[in-house]
């Protein structure tokens, strides 16, 4: 058994394969489940489980606290049988930005460039226990350590979620969600998941994408019927989907495309089961298609078909379809026209319409498969809006491409890239989203100690910044403290 874990998007990512024969009596692999221990002693626990699917296994966890280190084994069971175990896998956060008395760089090493503070506002000081943020039309949402929710940017339809309707350029909190463990945003409504299982969405519903048996808009959550056991959630153009811990994904609203998966064209105010799919272990949903990664690292897609199912064809597809020659993914993000995905060797991959550079591959092609993002060999994990897409390296750095009239990229510029270019003044980057639609693009980071910055379109007061911001932003602003 080989096995490998990384930081991804504020979670621990572990995959790995299963090789050679396997004793008769450990039964068909098919019923092998391979689980992550935390530490190694006796006070380890299992933190994460996963079937082995193909040889292969993925399993997620949350991730220690910045500055930790957290050491991990996985085991290879059948039934109550441990069949191996693998090595120690060590996965470091990386610490708060340094303060005095930290090493200088070396004599003649370019200082990097500081991302500039925040515009003044009434909430304060930046905050500093955002632990995972999303971006969607003109709203950005984070999740806080706390388990509270805070939306910023547009709200003219409820996607804020604080009962109003009105936008919103600092963050607010959500009205009475106070355990939540995970939030997407869409185009005009928002979702969330609670610790107990249990799926949350506000926001425009016309087609039924809040979920809650209605086509009523919701400036509060709702709760969306009939759906228990959701371990994570997706909200897309006017669909929204959930993955269940079965592996099942459950998806609701607008159905013109297809993009719920269930065989039809037909628009559903709460969940339908998308047909074949048991075995997913991360979705998203885009414009008018939705992907998922599947355990075994193959990615499928269904719905509307620009080239953004990747099956090397334009057919609009009502059930899943697979991704071609995507086999060893690790993570998948899908928007309005494209999609990207990261394999397991850290190359990123796109597909779709290459219309402003999004796919990354230094052309404007639109591309009906994946190919390989120019120069970007060691991503960790993959973000796309509407028309730019963005990276974090292993390192930290972040890097974007696609359109950058509205400062999207951060380079400093706005100045249209076909392939990746680097955020001016991020290197320690946990987390990169990227939103926008109607012309207006951003993107947003969560740095180490909870701290969130934004670039690119403000016009909603989307950055977060306090004030709403007429003109391009060009690099990196820091989300003032929601003060919730």
């Amino acid at each position: 058994m080989r096995a490998s874990a990384m930081l991804r998007s504020g979670r621990v990512v572990v995959s790995g394969s299963v090789r050679g024969r396997a004793p008769r009596t450990a039964g068909p692999r098919s019923r092998w489940r391979a689980a992550l221990q935390v530490g190694t002693g006796r006070a380890s626990r299992t933190a994460a489980t996963a079937r082995v699917r193909r040889a292969r296994f993925v399993l997620r966890t949350a991730a220690g606290a910045p500055g930790t280190t957290t050491r991990f084994r996985v085991r290879l069971r059948a039934g109550r049988r441990v069949l191996a175990t693998s090595k120690v896998l060590t996965v470091r956060v990386p610490a708060a930005a340094p303060g005095p008395g930290a090493p200088t760089p070396a004599p003649g090493t370019p200082a990097p460039p500081a991302v500039p503070p925040a515009a003044p506002g009434p909430s304060g000081p930046a905050p500093v226990d955002f632990v995972a943020l999303n971006a969607g039309r003109a709203t950005t949402c984070g999740l806080r350590a706390s388990r509270r929710v805070a939306c910023w940017g547009y709200g003219a339809t409820g996607e804020i979620g604080d009962g109003g309707n009105v936008n919103r350029a600092s963050p607010v909190a959500v009205a009475g969600l106070t355990d939540a463990v995970a939030v997407d945003s869409g185009s005009g409504h928002t979702c969330a998941l609670r610790a107990t299982s249990q799926v949350l969405c506000w926001g425009y519903n016309p087609t039924g994408e809040v979920g809650d048996g209605t086509t009523a808009n919701a400036s509060t959550p709702r709760p969306v019927v009939g759906l228990t056991g959701a371990t994570a959630v997706s909200a897309g153009g006017t669909q929204s989907c959930a993955l269940l811990a079965s592996g099942q994904v459950r998806c609701w609203g607008g159905n013109g495309s297809g993009q719920l998966g269930d065989g039809t064209t037909t628009d559903r105010t709460t969940p339908v089961a998308v047909q074949g799919l048991t075995d997913a272990v991360a979705i998203s949903a885009g414009g008018v298609h939705t992907c998922a990664l599947r355990a075994g690292g193959q990615v499928v897609c269904w719905g509307g078909n620009a080239g953004t199912l990747g099956d090397g064809t334009t057919t609009n597809r009502p059930t899943p379809v697979a991704v071609q020659g995507l086999t060893d993914a690790t993570g998948v993000a899908a928007d309005y026209a494209h999609a990207c995905a990261v394999r397991a060797s850290g190359q990123a991959v796109c597909w779709g319409s290459g219309t402003l550079g999004r796919v990354g591959d230094g052309t404007t092609a639109d591309r009906l498969t994946p190919v390989p993002v120019t120069g970007l060999t060691n991503a960790a994990s993959v973000a796309v809006g509407t028309y730019h897409s963005c990276a974090v390296r292993a390192t930290g750095a972040v890097a974007c491409w696609g359109s950058n009239s509205d400062g999207a990229l951060g380079d400093g510029t706005t100045t249209q890239r076909t392939s990746p270019v680097a955020v001016v003044g991020i290197g320690d980057a946990l987390q990169v989203v990227g939103g926008g639609g109607g012309g207006s693009a951003f993107s947003c980071a969560l740095r180490p100690a909870g701290a969130a910055v934004c670039w690119g379109a403000g016009d909603a007061g989307q950055l977060g910044t306090g004030t709403v911001v007429s003109g391009p932003t060009t690099h990196p602003v820091a989300v003032v403290d929601p003060g919730i």
